[in-house]
C-alpha cells in the first residue's frame, strides 16, 4: 500500500535540502551585510544549481513511484517521445521532460497529475467492483445464521 522507501527517500532529501538552504541563506545574509556582493552572487548561483538538482531528484523519485503504481494497476504510462535537437522545438504538451543532471526522463507536473488521475480511477473501479459483493456476502451469512438457528431448534427435540 505505502512504498516506505519512496517516502523515506523523499523525506530525507527534503530534510537535507531544508538544512542546506537554511545554512546557505544565513551565509548569504552575512555576505550581503558585509557588502561582498560578488561572493553573495556566486553563492546564490550555486544554491540555484543545487535547488535544480534537488528538484530533478524529487521529480525522478516521484516519477518512479507513479510508474510502479501504474504497473501494479496495469496502466500504460505515456510514451516517451525523443527530444528534438533544438529545445525550442520541444512539445509543451509532452508529459515527459529530460533531466539536466543525468540522461533520464521524468514526468512533468501535468504528466504526474494525469497519471495520478488514471491510477485513482483504476483504484476506485477496483474498490467498486469489490463493494458489489458485500450485500451478497451479508445475505448469505444471514441465511446461514437462520439455517443454523432452525437446525438447532429442530435437533433439540
Amino acid at each position: 500500500m505505502f512504498d516506505l522507501t519512496y517516502r523515506w527517500r523523499l523525506w530525507n532529501r527534503r530534510r537535507l535540502w531544508d538544512a542546506l538552504s537554511k545554512k546557505t541563506h544565513k551565509q548569504l545574509a552575512d555576505l550581503r551585510k558585509a557588502k561582498e556582493h560578488v561572493n553573495a552572487n556566486g553563492l546564490d548561483h550555486w544554491l540555484d544549481g543545487e535547488y535544480q538538482e534537488y528538484r530533478a531528484y524529487v521529480d525522478s523519485l516521484q516519477t518512479g513511484h507513479l510508474l510502479k503504481l501504474a504497473e501494479r494497476f496495469d496502466i500504460s504510462p505515456p510514451p516517451i517521445l525523443p527530444e528534438p535537437e533544438d529545445s525550442s522545438d520541444r512539445d509543451p504538451a509532452s508529459p515527459w521532460e529530460q533531466s539536466h543532471f543525468d540522461y533520464g526522463y521524468y514526468l512533468t507536473p501535468k504528466g504526474r497529475s494525469d497519471l495520478r488521475a488514471l491510477i485513482r480511477n483504476e483504484k476506485n473501479q477496483r474498490i467498486e467492483s469489490a463493494l458489489k459483493w458485500i450485500p451478497l456476502v451479508t445475505a448469505i451469512t444471514g441465511l446461514l445464521g437462520v439455517v443454523i438457528g432452525l437446525l438447532a431448534l429442530l435437533l433439540r427435540r
